[in-house]
């Protein structure tokens, strides 16, 4: 059963999150700069994943996809214009840059942690899953009080109530070639996936006002871009 669905989608956008196809001409870059890519990351980031590499030198047309997605959606729009309001930056004027790039290859136990990230937005965009969703499910489903969350990837955030509420996608085959879009400070975490030894490919990235201005996990090597609860 293909988890990726239109209703997903609609639950997404509820949250303020957007999916979608991504081009052709996007995915084909990626799927074969992956074999390139040879700096690691890992420091800069809070995966628990041993081989995280960077992107460098991004193509101006994957950039300009990247970059063009908050303008489609409502509540990014409105996001940018709370960034001008509250920072003096100019939403209008000021273009939209990636200002950080790589890709995750994932193996069988390794996870990201509840984490946010740095910038204003921030995307992941699906490879290759190398499992199927059921057959990590049926070791949990029965076991626990919550079900399966093998796997998954979570998004957390509070409710009108004060409390903490999450919302899972239950990853498979059917994500590959979608992207995730979300405000940068969108806490979420990956878990880990048992029921393959392949490797569950995923390239991120965030998304800033170009100002001029380096933020300051990009200036101070110490502070990773990725913040960890």
């Amino acid at each position: 059963m293909a988890n990726y669905s239109e209703e997903q989608v609609r639950h997404l956008d509820g949250l303020g999150i957007h999916s979608e196809e991504v081009p052709e001409n996007v995915l084909d870059y990626y799927k074969n700069e992956i074999n390139n890519v040879k700096e690691p990351s890992n420091t800069e980031l809070a995966g628990h994943i041993k081989k995280e590499l960077k992107f460098t030198n991004v193509p101006l047309e994957v950039e300009q996809y990247l970059t063009t997605i908050p303008y489609k959606k409502l509540y990014f729009n409105r996001q940018l214009q709370n960034v001008q309001v509250n920072s003096g930056v100019n939403s209008t004027d000021t273009k939209l840059t990636l200002s950080s790039n790589w890709v995750n290859f994932q193996k069988k136990h390794e996870f990201n942690p509840v984490h946010n990230h740095g910038g204003l937005f921030s995307f992941i965009i699906f490879l290759k899953i190398p499992y199927d969703y059921e057959e990590e499910a049926k070791a949990w489903n029965k076991h626990t009080s919550i079900g399966n969350v093998a796997s998954c990837l979570q998004f957390l955030y509070i409710d009108s109530l004060g409390q903490i509420q999450v919302h899972t996608l239950p990853v498979d085959k059917s994500f590959e070639g979608k992207i995730v879009y979300f405000s940068s400070k969108q806490n979420h975490c990956v878990y880990p996936f048992y029921t393959s030894d392949d490797e569950r490919i995923t390239v991120s990235g965030n998304i800033k006002f170009h100002t001029g201005i380096k933020e300051f996990a990009e200036s101070n090597t110490n502070k990773p871009k990725d913040y960890i609860l």
